[in-house]
């Protein structure tokens, strides 16, 4: 029987036997237990899933480590690290001597192949908790059972009629397990993406301390590796919507994906360009800009190309707008050790931000359409819409909030 907190997080559980059988018409919140064992976790709130701080289990205390993924744990055998896989699963235990007492391994849905999970420590393929009486993982949002390769109950996320893959509310990482991941049981994205953000980002960091002649500052590398983590994996989602979204509809997705490559590319380095202007030239303040412009390209392109029609791309682009415009806001505001911007004033800017967006998404959409109709129906024409008028947007949003904040600067000298 598992427990919750006031938040949905789960925190403990309790095995035992029933204290009467089990009769098909009972409901399981009546369900009382002769309890063999209860287990309680502590976890970082901070975080929504890789958050276990410690786990006691009859009084046996375990503690575990974590950067973006678990480091090592510390219990009643000593300390051991983690080894783990790309995917973000544990396959080696490491004792403090270098000697290594425990290997896992797994086929590509996450059956573990050598019968000897949760031996030592509770995670397992994908770094999710697994369960040896259920013999499913915790997928935070729901179960994932890998010996049917199947999410044991449905999808918070619906599907869309125009794309059967997403019908299947149960199905797993669209069955491509090895090139997407589902870190909380609702929406995959690529493996690879928030790896090398992570990567990017703090290296970038580093080199820019080492260039101006400082100190590097690894509190400031820290966080661009974060920046870095959450950009990755925004733009991992996105090619792996976009190219999914192609390959059903008949179009090429190499193409798909060339094409939000180009134009989350020119939406995160504008919007790059656009925080400098506003808020100093610097790489953090680059950095936050296009994290904010990478979300914001995905968001408008994913949703151009989902709707289909013209509306929906400007809605798409207003969208961005807004979320971009709030996540750059907010690492601005991570970064900065003095003035911050008023929560009031970051939604202002988002709700201009995404007018303004909307705006020349509109008006680029006025300009291609009579083209864009001369070329037919299906997801050519929703590509199109969504490269064509995210870039009119991305880039006369971003010269505009330029052109602005140069103005309002120069009133300040003057």
């Amino acid at each position: 029987m598992y427990q919750y907190d006031g938040f949905g997080n789960r925190v403990g559980k309790v095995e035992g036997t029933p204290v009467e059988p089990i009769l098909p018409t009972e409901k399981i919140k009546d369900l009382s237990l002769n309890p063999m064992r209860q287990i309680d976790d502590v976890l970082d709130l901070t975080k929504e899933y890789h958050n276990m701080l410690q786990r006691n289990e009859d009084d046996n205390i375990t503690s575990f480590t974590w950067d973006n993924n678990v480091l090592s744990v510390t219990g009643s055998e000593g300390i051991h690290n983690y080894f783990l896989d790309e995917l973000g699963g544990s396959v080696r235990l490491i004792d403090w001597s270098g000697r290594e007492t425990q290997t896992y391994s797994y086929n590509e849905f996450g059956q573990e192949l050598n019968k000897n999970q949760k031996v030592v420590q509770p995670f397992g393929y994908m770094g999710y908790q697994y369960d040896q009486i259920s013999k499913t993982y915790y997928a935070q949002a729901r179960e994932y059972n890998p010996y049917v390769s199947r999410f044991v109950s449905e999808d918070v996320i619906k599907g869309n009629g125009a794309y059967p893959f997403t019908l299947n509310q149960y199905i797993y990482c669209w069955n491509q397990p090895i090139d997407l991941v589902d870190n909380d049981g609702e929406w995959p994205t690529v493996v690879i993406g928030a790896l090398v953000g992570t990567v990017v980002g703090g290296v970038g960091s580093i080199i820019s301390d080492v260039a101006s002649g400082d100190d590097i500052d690894w509190k400031k590398a820290g966080k661009n590796a974060a920046k870095g983590a959450v950009t990755g994996a925004v733009i991992g989602t996105g090619v792996g919507a976009v190219a999914a979204l192609a390959s059903t509809a008949g179009v090429s997705a190499g193409a798909a994906v060339a094409g939000y490559g180009i134009t989350t590319g020119i939406s995160a380095i504008s919007n790059g360009v656009a925080n400098c202007t506003s808020s100093g030239v610097s790489y953090n303040n680059f950095v936050n800009g296009f994290a904010g412009g990478a979300t914001n390209a995905t968001i408008a392109v994913v949703g151009s190309m989902n709707t289909g029609t013209l509306g929906g791309a400007h809605l798409s682009n207003a969208l961005g707008g807004l979320v971009g415009s709030f996540l750059t806001d907010n690492f601005n505001n991570w970064d900065s050790t003095t003035t911050k911007k008023d929560m009031d004033d970051i939604i202002r800017d988002a709700w201009l931000a995404a007018g303004t967006q909307g705006f020349f998404s509109f008006a680029g959409g006025a300009y291609t359409s009579p083209f864009i109709n001369n070329l037919g129906g299906g997801m050519l024409t929703n590509l199109q819409l969504a490269f064509w008028n995210s870039i009119y947007s991305f880039t006369g949003t971003s010269l505009f909030t330029i052109w602005t904040k140069a103005n309002a600067k120069m009133a300040e000298e003057c």
